[in-house]
């Protein structure tokens, strides 16, 4: 059976999923400044591509605008298109469960605090995808709040002192419980 998603509009965007939507409330969260599909571009064999959402002022080796994909599932034509994109760019799959964060020691600062424990790839049957493709590379990349607002691609061997973990924890929260029925705003957002 082939499902379909379901179109969610928010803060006057249309959207193409609700798992989209879901990451939009995050972005708003984190006050992320961020656009949704802001242009399609033709790639060199010629396919198009639109990408998501761009984030601007990414934080976390050197600030700079990202370009972001949102998959619930990514599948091999997913990734030629991004591999041919030639931008940064992060994809995202489901909103992670808060439920699994576990203290952890980050020896680097002497810092314990949250880590998320799950295999980003597939977990519990759920999709987590965190992967960043840039430079004809792959990177591991976790999506957080930066202290003072927007969006923190923390890399496991960053520093961790310009993390806001409460407000991630905050912001993956309202993402999770968004509802998008009968109106309905998360947060009280327009």
């Amino acid at each position: 059976m082939d499902l379909k998603p379901i179109e969610t509009v928010y803060k006057g965007y249309r959207f193409r999923s609700r798992l989209e939507a879901r990451w939009a409330v995050f972005f708003d969260a984190i006050d992320a400044e961020w656009e949704y599909e802001p242009e399609g571009y033709e790639m060199p064999d010629g396919t198009r591509y639109l990408p998501d959402f761009l984030i601007k002022n990414v934080r976390g080796r050197g600030a700079k605008n990202i370009f972001v994909e949102i998959k619930g599932v990514l599948t091999k034509n997913d990734l030629h298109k991004i591999e041919q994109f030639g931008y940064p760019i992060i994809i995202f799959g489901q909103i992670p469960d808060i439920d699994r964060i576990e203290k952890h020691y980050v020896p680097k600062v002497g810092y314990i605090g949250p880590w998320w424990q799950f295999d980003f790839w597939k977990d519990r049957d759920e999709h987590f995808y965190s992967l960043l493709y840039s430079e004809g590379d792959y990177y591991w990349a976790w999506p957080k709040a930066a202290k003072g607002g927007g969006l923190v691609l923390d890399y496991p061997d960053d520093p961790y002192d310009f993390v806001d973990e409460e407000l991630t924890v905050k912001a993956y929260t309202e993402a999770k419980q968004a509802r998008f029925e009968h109106g309905e705003t998360p947060g009280g957002r327009r």
